[in-house]
């Protein structure tokens, strides 16, 4: 029984070293072909910029990502503090509700990933605003360039003029044209910062492409926020026909859980047996992998949002 544990817990890891390279080997993708968009490797500056984040595959760099883009202070300490003490409460629930060395490890190991989960989704509320007022941003920039601003000072204007975590992104990008950052770096940064929305890349392409080969801003940014405009109404159009189909996968996802605790309320005896040494373990590892998989396939194909 000890070699099927092993084997349950070997084959978990590789399924996630497969997500993790798979999600890797996409963005290096995404960052080559904006490389070839930009012109190629023509800039070694350039492409230092978009591969900086990218290469960049380590713990730190990563969970410094996940803290920007939640749009938390970028210290990976205290975050890391809050991780323990989470996963403290969690081992001590589980051992209070379970009573075994079981039930306190998978507690620890569900406290341990609650803040991380609530960190993902306030970053995924954050890029969702950030998209939604992006439109209304491009308009005030628009503006701004008509009226004869140069680039660094239409931004800093888009910046006051607007509110929420773009306010934020845009006054970071000000600060920088302000202090002697080139328009192009500066855009690589917040592209860099904003990776993961595509609208913002969109935006980021079109604003280097045009300066390093010249053309009439105001007229790319005028068909760009047609575009998004377009998007927006077709995205709103599939989120209402997908509607039925997110419900309905709220509800399945929802029917495991809900069915564990009656059960664990009406005959303790009968889940107290997975918690056992042996087949139980096992049993409950499998389980809970293939609802976890489940649980992101069904997310990635009803959530019309999943690009974000």
């Amino acid at each position: 029984m000890t070699a099927v544990v092993v084997t349950i817990g070997l084959a978990v890891f590789c399924m996630l070293q497969a997500f993790y390279w798979f999600g890797r080997g996409r963005s290096s993708a995404r960052a080559n072909a904006l490389l070839e968009r930009l012109g190629g490797a023509s800039s070694v500056q350039d492409v230092t910029l978009l591969k900086q984040v990218n290469e960049a595959g380590t713990f730190r760099s990563s969970m410094h990502d996940l803290l920007r883009q939640a749009g938390e202070p970028e210290q990976i300490f205290p975050f890391v503090v809050k991780i323990i003490n989470w996963t403290l409460i969690g081992g001590v629930v589980g051992l209070v509700i379970g009573g075994s060395v079981v039930a306190l490890t998978l507690g620890a190991i569900g406290g341990c990933v609650l803040p991380l989960v609530r960190l993902s989704q306030r970053r995924r509320q954050r890029l969702v605003q950030i998209e939604k007022t992006l439109p209304e941003a491009l308009q005030v920039l628009i503006i701004s360039l008509k009226s004869g601003h140069a680039m660094p000072k239409a931004i800093a204007t888009t910046a006051e003029e607007m509110s929420g975590p773009l306010r934020s992104e845009l006054q970071i990008l000000a600060d920088e044209l302000r202090l002697g950052r080139s328009v192009e770096v500066g855009f690589l940064r917040l592209g860099q910062r904003l990776e993961r929305l595509q609208t913002v890349r969109t935006f980021v392409v079109a604003v280097v492409v045009l300066q390093q080969t010249g053309g009439n801003m105001v007229e790319v940014l005028e068909q760009l926020v047609e575009a998004l405009h377009e998007q927006s109404q077709y995205a709103r159009k599939l989120a209402a026909m997908t509607a039925e189909g997110r419900m309905s996968a709220r509800i399945l996802c929802g029917l495991p859980p809900v069915f564990l605790g009656l059960t664990a309320l009406a005959a303790p005896e009968y889940v107290g047996g997975l918690l056992n040494a042996g087949a139980g373990i096992g049993i409950l590892f499998v389980a809970i992998t293939l609802y976890v998989s489940g649980v992101l396939w069904v997310r990635r194909l009803v959530d019309p949002g999943g690009g974000v």
